[in-house]
Parts: C-alpha cells; sequence; structure tokens
C-alpha cells in the first residue's frame, strides 16, 4: 500500500489484528540491504491483498501501484509481458524463499 492507502484499509476493515496484517508497514532503507527487506515486507502484503478480492480490485485501479498499471495496459497486448505476467505468479513464492535466504546471511 502506499502512503495514501491504509486510510481504505482503515475504512473497509473493522479487525484491527487483520488491518495490520494487510498493511505491514515498510520502513524506508538505510543502508543497501535495507531495499531486500523492503521488497520482502511488500511481497508480503501483496500475499495479504490477493486474499481479499475488495483490495485487488482496488489496486488494481490505482494510479499509485505502478506494477498493476502497466499490467493492466500491456496484458494481452504486449506478448513478451503476457508471457512474463503469467509466470510471475508462480515465480513469487521461490523469490521470498531466496529472499530469506539472503536476508539470514
Amino acid at each position: 500500500m502506499r502512503t495514501c492507502q491504509p486510510t481504505y484499509i482503515e475504512s473497509a476493515f473493522a479487525d484491527d489484528a487483520l488491518k495490520n496484517r494487510i498493511c505491514n508497514p515498510i520502513a524506508p532503507p538505510i543502508v543497501p540491504r535495507d531495499w531486500l527487506r523492503m521488497l520482502q515486507v511488500e511481497l508480503s502484503n501483496r500475499r495479504c491483498w490477493a486474499e481479499y478480492p475488495e483490495i485487488d480490485a482496488r489496486m488494481a485501479g490505482s494510479r499509485l501501484d505502478p506494477f498493476a498499471k502497466s499490467a493492466r495496459v500491456r496484458s494481452g497486448v504486449d506478448g513478451e509481458a503476457t508471457e512474463y505476467l503469467q509466470r510471475h505468479p508462480s515465480n513469487i513464492a521461490p523469490a521470498t524463499s531466496k529472499l530469506e535466504d539472503f536476508l539470514s546471511q
């Protein structure tokens, strides 16, 4: 979620524990390794959002999510991008595992 989007979560969900799980904060980077940690939290958050169609729909229509916007524009039009977008979901779990390995070193 971008900075302004947690307001949607606050208004759409009543349970505080659920809201905290959906919007795990991403601390800004201080050292280069922090970029990996940020990506790890981002992937975890996106996995949570996928469980809730209303969040997925909101993100798909958001101008603040460059990935979703690019996917909408290119899917079905750009063959290479469409192929990538079809592979993307199956690569999230292995990528998350690799991030955990890198961050544990």
